[in-house]
């Protein structure tokens, strides 16, 4: 997101928003704190993080081009739901069962 939806921005805007998604990583913390007791405080705020990146680092990849969609499926490559869905739910099992394992 940095890269491209918080350029140009006011001073407001960035603030709000940057305080909205603090509060819901926190809440994502929260939530995996309570669902997973082996997460210490520090992994669960680990894994509400890495849950921002990886969903942001795969939402260009979820949303080609009608160019890139086309060339995938030339490719046959699945389509970018499914690439995305199964890439997510691998990338946030690994991180969970990396930090688990850690005791971070």
């Amino acid at each position: 997101m940095a890269s491209v939806l918080e350029r140009n921005i006011s001073l407001d805007f960035a603030r709000t928003f940057k305080r909205r998604a603090a509060a819901n990583t926190q809440r994502l913390a929260d939530l995996a704190s309570t669902q997973i007791p082996e997460l210490t405080t520090a992994g669960a705020a680990h894994f509400a993080g890495g849950v921002f990146v990886l969903v942001a680092g795969m939402w260009p990849y979820a949303n080609p081009t009608d160019a890139v969609a086309a060339v995938a499926a030339e490719m046959g490559a699945p389509p970018a739901e499914a690439m995305v869905r199964e890439n997510l739910s691998e990338g946030l099992a690994n991180l969970l069962a990396g930090l688990v394992a850690r005791r971070r």
